[in-house]
């Protein structure tokens, strides 16, 4: 459908422009850019209220995660992801408990399931970036990855769905000399044999403190590119 701006500067349908009075309906957060040809914004994701078994708060516009004091389950993405190579950042507002903190940042199948005492990378499909210690936690393992993250720092996340591979980078460097555009060979990768859908996650690992986190799927500019051939995670 082709859109055009009306009077108030907002993209409308060309065919539906806005009267006074009338909501604008397509003046919605997290769209971005329009196509040359007049196509409608692309559509990324934020989190979800209804996938969200740590009963953690949302604001933001959903993009910002402040975790339950008591529990530590995790909170996911809108959208999963099955093929394709997407990419997303979160950084650390307020790291859980001590800094670097509790803070889990990565992925979870759609089919593993949560609880409010379930943290991320504790299932045997969830992986999560462990900020106190650099570990990749899976399946309750945490394996030796990088460097630990403090608060303040983002922590990116390339996620290759074509080749079964995951990359996790911190404050800009890809860690285990991580090479996201390796392809088959998984140069550096901190998560492989991926297959299924994975939506995007975040969850601390205390029941007695709070962290806060910032998502970015891509709505707005990266802190860091997203490698070449990944884009942000769309709907």
């Amino acid at each position: 459908m082709p859109y055009k701006k009306n009077r108030a500067g907002l993209f409308v349908p060309d065919d539906d422009l806005i009267k006074p009075g009338v909501c604008n309906m397509f003046a919605a957060t997290h769209l971005s850019g329009f196509g040359g040809g007049g196509e409608a914004p692309v559509e990324y994701a934020t989190l979800d209220s209804g996938n969200n078994p740590g009963v953690n708060s949302l604001s933001g516009g959903d993009l910002v995660l402040t975790t339950s004091f008591a529990n530590y389950g995790w909170t996911c993405a809108t959208v999963g992801k099955s093929s394709g190579k997407w990419y997303f950042e979160m950084s650390i507002d307020q790291a859980c408990k001590a800094d670097p903190g509790y803070d889990l940042f990565g992925f979870v199948h759609s089919t593993d399931s949560g609880g409010t005492t379930t943290p991320l990378g504790n299932t045997a499909n969830s992986f999560g970036y462990y900020a106190v210690d650099g570990k990749i936690r899976n399946n309750s393992t945490g394996t030796a990855f990088g460097s630990s993250v403090p608060a303040g720092l983002v922590m990116g996340c390339a996620l290759d769905m074509d080749n079964g591979y995951a990359y996790w980078r911190r404050d800009g460097v890809w860690q285990d000399s991580g090479d996201p555009t390796s392809g088959a060979s998984g140069t550096g990768a901190g998560a492989s044999g991926l297959s299924g859908t994975y939506l995007p996650c975040a969850s601390d690992y205390s029941g007695t403190g709070t962290g806060i986190y910032t998502f970015n799927f891509g709505a707005s500019a990266f802190a860091d590119a997203a490698p070449s051939g990944y884009t942000g995670v769309t709907v």
